[in-house]
């Protein structure tokens, strides 16, 4: 008999050939290949997209910190320009440097009692004066004791907030003036 005839014998069939594998092998990595060209498509679409959200979230952010300042600002200003205007921040400032740079106070420059000392403290605050209202509470000489419970808690509240800001302010001065010099 014939080994081309009969393929009984052991031998490859023409199915089994190393052809045939080839073949297989050779459609599956064009599947494979159109599947992950298919998938880059995909990430690459996906990738556009994320950056379009993240240039809206961007833009989205700046417009909510300028509406933000625009809404503090027209908040405070207002209530700034009136403390100017009454002359209570001048004189604020006049008792908080005096303070400061440890000069005799003369008694008309100080505040009648503690609670116009802790209001004092409150209007540093809320003026941006955190240096001056810091200076008002460690050595104005408020007596705590001479104050209500809430005006206590409001008092060390406005201190806290002072002191935080101040500490704020100083790096950022240190870190302003790092970067001049470089």
């Amino acid at each position: 008999m014939n080994d081309i005839e009969d393929n009984s014998g052991g031998g490859p069939s023409r199915d089994e050939s190393p052809l045939n594998d080839l073949e297989r092998e050779s459609s599956a990595s064009r599947a494979r290949i159109a599947e992950l060209e298919d998938k880059v498509r995909r990430l690459e679409e996906l990738n556009t997209a994320l950056k379009v959200l993240l240039r809206h979230r961007d833009e989205d952010k700046k417009e909510l910190e300028e509406t933000v300042l625009s809404n503090i600002r027209s908040l405070i200003n207002p209530y700034i320009e009136k403390l100017r205007q009454s002359g209570l921040l001048r004189k604020i400032k006049k008792f908080a440097s005096a303070l400061i740079e440890d000069t005799p106070l003369r008694e008309q420059d100080r505040p009648d009692n503690d609670i116009t000392l802790a209001e004092w403290v409150r209007e540093c605050r809320r003026a941006g004066l955190y240096e001056q209202g810091r200076a008002i509470y460690e050595k104005g000489g408020i007596n705590s004791d001479n104050l209500d419970e809430l005006r206590q808690l409001e008092l060390l509240e406005d201190y806290g907030i002072c002191v935080k800001r101040q500490v704020q302010s100083n790096k950022l001065k240190r870190k302003k003036t790092k970067g001049d010099e470089i």
